[in-house]
């Protein structure tokens, strides 16, 4: 097939990867590259270097200033026929670009860096760890000596080996700063030597070339035939590839390079028995198909024996490597050094054995298609590659080349040359353009007379010269003869010049262009960061203020080749690590080792021993190298501590050439402060955080004991490194709920002096923050009932790659994924089963429509086989037969519901159905309360295990603590113990356990020692159980003990003595926030107690007495503390035949008080136990009936009773009908969606005049009595309103429609409506001069009980308000419905509260008028008004109309009843109009009288008030009959005497135009005056 046929041919699909692995022949490689070639070429979008192919020579040849001239010649529209100041333009590109180039290239290439690896996968990681260890342990060891040495007075400095840590401390400031150990440091050396094998720099500054031509570089890596790592850049304009998204391209798939091969280098090539891969007749087909091709011959030469008819041809070779999958089967063994060496094998797949493993692998394909032909070779699995030798793990293979790309889209990358080919091209043409302006341009010159030199004789065979013949001799001599006359003979003139220079303008225009020039150039500089700063090798001294701004300003605008470039190198790196292990692994079976003198023995050795480094992943990166400089600046800083002593020599040589100048600067800090500590002597305190094991992760939930070993503190402060999460005991303990690292420092205060230890970083939890929601607070799911749910511990969170441990809550499923149907809580624990942490994550479950539980079922199991049920809330229990026998001590357990969960003797414990899960516990059936349960809360968990807390006794007889976990996942749900007996305390303590609750997730455990006063209280919660907090109780617990008990809210705690030395209960108060106890008052007794028991209020407590014949039950009442009242309140409540035990409240409410008798067949029972037998004002108070309770047939009563704590049952979420009213107005709402967050899609109300039925109908719920005949009112929609037109009783109910659920009704709420109406109250009250006011309704309505609240507080209808002003709102609420109305008014206090209307006005004084009239409008209008004296006042002194006759401020008074005045006042402006009056006729004839036409512009009437000009005279024209102007003036003088150009003018009429302007209204601008005079004389 031609190569043209192909480009024309259709599209060729992908072979399939599902076959097996013989099958993946030499066609079904070829069909791949065809097809990776056919979308690479034509497929939509297309390929990177197909998009770029043309660009990409256009982009490197810009880049080399070789770009074409033609196109500027075009955009200049050079015509070289026409326009000739073209021909002496230079062409020539000026390669201005390529400079830049060069300089920003050499700019990164200055900027080393040094290869780090860090190991950051778990079996790297290991590896680091193991050797840390063993230098931590060395240096334990060191400093054992030293302590030691100290001890024995002898110097305590340790002479330390070169470059070694002084001390743990040191080496972990080392390891957090990454300090690298051996096997770091030795792939470090393995990768240098592999870089300059292979020519690194020169690869480098071929991909620093490439990024700023084209956006893109890459490299392939091998392993050579002297089987060393070998790698080389790759030319992007030859790589094929699929279609990749990412710049990194890490979503490559295949890969290959387009090549030109001879055909007479095919012509070479064997397979491996030496046979030629292509015959002549094949080679002579490749020609003919490419002629006139790839630069090829249009036809081929003669064949001969010498020169081959093919000889000058040569083909496309598309050299591509691509991802397919093969099934193999592996075989476990041992490498020749004792690793896992997982081979492959041949192995019958049907057959099972554990020596062999089968797995689908990711591998590589290879293959050589010879492009437009059917022929490939050197093709199949590349061997070669890189995978885990673990085939347990997860497979890992790349492919040979990588790739970095940036400003990448559509497959298209844009380098710095694409951005700067228009600038080049403005550049060029700016060039060109001022060569030819320079053309273009007239130099200086003349201006020179033509006319003067004509006809001028100079003897040139008589003739005249013409003005050309004269101009050249002008040229060449600087002569010029001419003329100083004209052809007529007159002179020129004066100023007459034959000779006129000009002056050339070209400079200016040109300088435009240089402008233009400098523009371009600065924009390609800062493309290319170029600057004088950072470019070439400037002054440090002269250019250090502008240094720090020009170095960002070029790393800003290299960065994303500096970036690309790090990438590349650091992938490189790993290559070149893995490879260079390969090549020595099978240098040693072929029997040489490729990299032997090259590399140290220990590097050669790691890389030879260890396991597969494609299995570590040693966290290759750069960092900068340390420069010369920067190594003398340290040493010179470091000479002083040298010469001091503080420093070693050595050591500093060791940290000058540390690769991170940083790093040395900060152990060179530690190590000089040690050193002065050592020389001091000072002891400093230590935090130290007990990890366990020796493991280096705390594992959540476990608790953290930091000790804390500093001297003589007064008080301490820890900070954990969590908010609020600080102590200030002298030991930190706490539990973290959330991984991370965490800073923890102490603070220590003695004598005044505080002194801050640490922080230091400690590690909690090896697992990520599970989640079973969406995020971290989405811990409720509701579902609708029927419709189960998956919860997957790995949904949010993905699966850990190392092994891990699922055990979901309740049923204990080890399955990723659990199905749920039912409501509750469920939680998963995923275990790290390496170190052991675990992390928890739960999903409160919901059923929409679900009722609430009312009760639970509790349960008492004691004695001989009693088992009892408290269902349902009651206080009254059923009674059975159960397994369990216990003469006293007994604790239960249960949920928040109230359902019983287990229970235990100490000894065996039991489930809720009577099931035995668990024996062997070491506690003491036998002791008064030898055993109890708590809670062993979880951080993000549902609630599943619990501590039992048992006594037991040791070989003395003494009582200790000991505690065992119950677990609710185990035995699929049912429960079990999963550890048991675990030491707790050894402080020998009375047999008695009390037990209350702290808060949400903490509880109380107390106990005391025996024979002692001392108080151990300890704190159970998410941090495990504290260390106790100590006090002294009132009395020593010396003798035979008796019961201790707290009230149901954990806040009074009450301990019972049996003499000696005397019997009693003390009264302590306790603190549940911090479990602190004070002790209150002492009961003293008669005889010995055994049981007590508060009433559930906590006001009354109960002492059982027992007797040998005769027991008793007394009564104390605790409402008051003061001990004198308390005593009075002594009351025996019941004296009686049996031997009475504990004292217990009912588990439900505690409204009733069992009393365990010994061998019983019924338990006695305390009634109405919160009322003192002694409070006469009650008819019903506390009794005890001895038969309260008959137990189940064969069961009998011990002593005890089980000792628990009542949780707080979890809040319902069921919604509730919310009701508010204004008025007769009410508003209904449901609080809160029925099943959240699933939307109410529909709401149905019902009024109902009726009132509520006492009995709960079939379905639970609560329902108006006869609602069918009831009903009032239906209404759908979120909220109801509803004005209520009569008061009465009302039931409301609703019924709710979701997508779950229809018609879910709510339990109906009922109403006692009482209507609020009628209520006035007015809006304002105004109060005139006064200093106070009576406010209040002036209607109310007729309701028989409602409350005033105003909003100052006062209760009363009417109230008292003083000044100033302000707003007063009024509640009237109805008492039995609690609705209400409220209503404001504003209440005003005013010293000034008149008010007029007036009008100021104008009169004319002039104008002899009738009299203005002022008109005043006062408010309010029966004010007093009083004018003030003034001379035009005509009449109205004390009237609202005033008449004046003149202008002026005219100033009244206005006045009430009660004394406020006001004073104010009008003003009447004098404002007249122009006045013009022109004479009709005038005698222009001398005699003094009427000799002028003057108008007239005052008012001089006789009687006018106060004359004055008003009229301003603009002009006065006069015309003849013809309408000729025969006069005009403009001022001063306005006045016409009757001649005309000296000459009296003829008698008769004359017409005239007087234009003036009113001086008071200048706003009319100018007016006219037109009309005639006669003259007559």
């Amino acid at each position: 097939m031609r190569y043209a046929q192909l480009m024309q041919g259709g599209a060729y699909p992908y072979p399939k990867h599902d076959i097996a692995p013989d099958k993946k022949n030499a066609d079904w490689c070829m069909q791949y590259a065809r097809a990776a070639f056919y979308d690479w070429s034509f497929s939509y979008p297309k390929g990177m270097f197909a998009n770029n192919g043309g660009d990409y020579d256009k982009f490197r040849m810009y880049a080399l200033g070789k770009q074409p001239i033609t196109p500027y010649k075009r955009r200049l529209g050079v015509d070289p026929i026409t326009d000739n100041t073209w021909l002496t333009v230079d062409w020539t590109v000026r390669p201005i670009i390529s400079t830049y180039r060069d300089k920003a290239i050499s700019r990164l290439m200055r900027d080393e860096d040094q290869i780090v690896a860090t190991p950051i996968d778990m079996l790297a990681k290991s590896e680091m760890e193991e050797y840390y260890a063993d230098l931590r342990a060395k240096l334990a060891v060191r400093q054992l000596i030293m302590e030691t040495n100290q001890e024995l007075g002898s110097h305590p400095l340790i002479k330390l080996q070169s470059g070694e840590p002084m001390d743990i401390e040191e080496l972990e400031m080392r390891m957090n700063m990454g300090e690298q150990f051996n096997r770091s440091k030795d792939a470090e050396l393995a990768i240098a030597l592999g870089f300059y094998e292979n020519k690194y720099k020169i690869v480098r500054r071929w991909w620093y070339e490439d990024l700023f031509d084209y956006g893109v570089c890459g490299y392939r890596e091998w392993l050579g035939t002297d089987n060393k790592a070998k790698f080389r850049r790759v030319d992007p304009q030859c790589v094929i590839t699929n279609y990749c998204r990412k710049s990194d391209f890490s979503d490559l798939v295949h890969a290959g390079e387009l090549i030109d091969v001879p055909l007479v280098e095919l012509a070479t090539l064997t397979d491996k028995e030496g046979n030629k891969l292509f015959t002549e007749e094949q080679l002579t087909e490749f020609a003919n198909s490419l002629t006139g091709q790839f630069g090829n011959p249009k036809m081929m030469g003669a064949q001969n024996t010498i020169i081959k008819p093919y000889d000058k041809f040569k083909c496309k070779v598309l050299d591509m490597v691509f991802y397919s999958y093969n099934d193999y089967v592996y075989r476990n063994g041992k490498d020749e050094y004792g690793n896992n060496d997982f081979r492959k094998a041949d192995y019958n797949r049907g057959k099972k054995s554990e020596k062999y493993i089968r797995k689908n692998i990711q591998v590589v394909y290879k293959c050589k298609w010879i492009v437009g032909t059917n022929y490939c070779y050197d093709f199949g699995l590349q061997e070669d590659r890189k995978t885990k030798n673990n085939p347990k793990e997860k497979g890992y293979t790349s492919l040979p080349y990588k790739f970095f790309a940036f400003n990448f889209y559509e497959m298209k990358a844009q380098g710095y040359m694409e951005r700067l080919i228009p600038y080049l091209d403005e550049y060029q043409l700016t060039i060109l353009k001022i060569q030819n302006f320079k053309n273009r341009a007239v130099p200086s010159g003349w201006w020179i007379d033509l006319d003067a030199m004509e006809n001028v004789a100079l003897n040139k065979g008589g003739k005249n010269m013409t003005p050309k013949e004269l101009l050249q001799m002008f040229f060449e001599t600087g002569v010029l003869i001419g003329r100083s006359k004209d052809a007529a003979g007159n002179p020129h003139g004066p100023n007459w010049k034959p000779v006129i220079p000009i002056e050339n303008t070209a400079a200016s225009e040109l300088a435009m262009f240089y402008q233009d020039l400098i523009a371009i150039i600065q924009r390609i500089e800062a493309a290319t960061g170029y600057n004088d700063i950072t470019s070439g090798d400037p002054n440090p001294k002269t250019l250090v203020p502008g240094y720090e701004t020009a170095n960002t300003s070029t790393n800003d605008a290299l960065y994303p080749m500096q970036f690309a470039e790090n990438y590349l190198t650091e992938c490189l790196a790993s290559d070149v690590l893995c490879r260079m292990q390969q090549g020595v692994k099978k240098g040693a079976v072929e029997g040489f080792a490729p990299y032997e003198g090259a590399l140290n023995k220990n590097t050669l050795t790691f890389i030879k021993v260890s396991p597969s480094i494609a299995s570590r992943d040693y966290g290759i990166m750069l960092q900068e190298k340390t420069t010369d400089e920067q190594k003398i600046l340290l040493l010179q800083q470091m000479q002083q501590d040298i010469a001091n002593g503080f420093l070693d020599a050595s050591d500093a040589v060791t940290l000058i050439n540390s690769h991170n100048p940083k790093q040395a600067q900060q152990i060179w800090a530690y190590k000089v402060k040690k050193n002065k500590e050592i020389a001091q002597q000072n002891e400093l305190a230590k935090i130290e955080a007990v990890l366990g094991l020796g493991s280096p992760i705390i594992c959540i939930p476990d608790p953290v004991i930091f000790n804390n070993t500093s001297q003589n503190g007064n008080t301490y402060l820890w900070d954990f490194g969590e908010a609020g999460a600080t102590s200030t005991a002298r030991t930190g303990v706490y539990q973290y709920c959330n991984p991370g690292v965490k800073r923890v420092s102490l603070q220590v205060t003695s004598g005044g002096v505080t002194t801050v230890y640490g922080p230091q970083d400690v590690k909690i939890g090896a697992l990520p923050d599970f989640i079973l929601g969406k995020d971290s607070n989405d811990t409720t799911l509701m579902i609708c009932k029927g419709d189960p749910v998956v919860l997957n511990a790995f949904g949010s969170v993905s699966k850990p790659a190392f092994p891990v441990g699922v055990s979901w809550f309740p049923k204990g499923q080890t399955s990723d994924t659990i199905h749920v149907s039912a409501s509750g809580c469920y939680s998963v624990m995923v275990t790290d089963l390496v170190s052991g942490c675990s992390a928890e994550a739960k999903m409160e479950v919901k059923i929409c429509g679900e009722k609430p539980k009312a009760g639970g079922t509790d349960g008492w199991d004691f004695g001989t086989n009693v088992s009892l049920r408290f269902s349902g809330g009651s206080s009254t229990p059923s009674t059975a037969k159960g397994p369990m026998k216990t003469p006293e001590g007994v604790a239960k357990m249960t949920d928040e519901n109230n359902d019983l969960i287990f229970y235990t003797n100490g000894s065996r414990v039991f489930t809720k159905d009577n099931s035995l899960v668990a024996t062997g516990l070491n506690g003491d059936t036998t002791q008064i309360q030898g055993v109890a349960i708590l809670p062993k809360t979880t951080c993000k968990g549902c609630q599943s295990e619990y501590y039992i807390f048992t006594f037991h006794r040791n070989a003395a007889g003494e009582n200790q603590i000991y505690y065992s976990i119950y677990d609710r996942k185990l035995n699929g749900g049912l429960g079990g113990v999963s550890i048991k007996n675990q030491f707790l305390s050894p402080a020998p303590s009375a047999e008695r356990f009390g037990v209350a609750i702290g808060g949400g997730d903490y509880y109380w455990l107390q106990t005391q020692d025996v024979n002692s006063t001392l108080l151990r209280t300890f704190k159970v919660s998410k941090a495990g159980i504290s260390a106790p907090i100590e006090a002294n109780a009132h009395s020593a617990a010396s003798g035979k003990t008796a019961s201790t008990h707290f009230s149901r809210d954990g806040k009074v705690l009450a301990i019972a003595y049996s003499a000696p030395p005397a019997n009693q209960v003390d009264i302590y108060d306790f603190d549940v926030a911090t479990g602190k106890s004070t002790f209150r008052y002492r009961i003293p007794l008669v005889s010995s107690p055994y049981g007590v028991e508060f009433s559930a209020d906590g006001k009354m407590i109960y002492v059982s007495i027992p007797g040998a014949s005769t027991s008793q039950i007394w009564q104390y009442s605790i409402a008051s503390k003061d001990s004198t009242l308390m005593q009075k309140s002594t009351s025996l409540l019941w004296s009686g035949p049996g031997k009475i035990g504990a004292l217990q409240g009912d588990p439900s409410s505690g409204s009733i008080i069992y009393a365990a008798f010994q061998g019983s067949t019924s338990l006695g029972k305390i009634v109405n136990p919160d009322i003192s037998l002694k409070d006469s004002t009650r008819a019903v108070r506390a009794s005890f009936v001895r038969n309260g309770l008959n137990l189940a047939s064969g069961t009998t009563s011990g002593l005890g009773l089980p000792i628990s704590i009542v949780l707080t049952p979890k809040p319902s979420s069921t919604p509730s009908i919310q009701q508010s009213c204004d008025g007769t107005t009410y508003h209904f709402k449901v609080s809160q969606d029925l099943c959240d967050p699933i939307k109410n899609d529909r709401l149905d109300w019902k009024i109902y005049r009726s009132t509520l039925d006492p009995v709960r109908n079939a379905d639970g719920l609560l329902v108006p009595v006869n609602p069918s005949g009831t009903l009032l009112y239906s209404f759908t929609g979120t909220e109801m309103t509803y004005d209520f037109k009569q008061a009465g009783d009302y039931v409301v109910t609703v019924a709710i429609s979701n997508s779950c659920l229809t018609n879910y009704l709510l339990d109906a709420s009922a109403y006692h409506v009482e209507l609020l109406d009628p209520f006035v109250l007015p809006p304002t009250f105004t109060f005139i001069c006064k200093e106070n006011g009576r406010i209040g309704p002036t209607s109310v309505p007729p309701v028989a009980a409602f409350t005033y609240n105003w909003s100052t507080g006062e209760s009363t209808r009417f109230i008292q308000v003083p000044k100033p002003s302000g707003k007063y709102s009024l509640q009237i609420k109805e008492d039995a419905s609690g609705c209400s109305i409220t209503k404001e008014t504003q209440v005003d206090f005013t010293t000034n509260p008149l008010s007029v209307v007036k009008e100021d006005g104008i009169i004319c004084n002039d104008k002899p008028i009738q009299p203005y009239v002022v008109h005043i409008k006062p408010s309010p209008a029966t004010l007093q008004v009083n004018w003030q004296a003034n001379p035009g006042i005509i009449s109205g002194w004390n009237s609202k109309d005033l008449q004046i006759n003149r202008s002026g401020l005219y100033a009244f008074t206005l006045s009430d009843s009660d004394g406020c005045v006001l004073q104010d006042s009008v003003t009447i402006t004098d404002k007249c109009d122009a006045i013009l009056i022109a004479p009709t006729v005038f005698t222009p004839n001398g005699d003094g009288h009427n000799d002028v036409f003057e108008p007239s512009y005052n008012w001089n009437e006789t009687n006018a008030t106060y004359p004055k000009s008003r009229t301003q005279l603009i002009s006065l024209e006069i015309y003849n009959r013809w309408g000729e102007q025969i006069y005009s003036s403009k001022g001063p003088v306005f006045a016409w005497d009757g001649t005309y150009n000296g000459a009296k003018v003829p008698q008769e009429t004359y017409a005239y135009i007087i234009r003036y302007q009113a001086i008071d209204y200048p706003e009319k601008g100018i007016q006219e005056k037109r009309g005639a005079v006669v003259v007559v004389f």
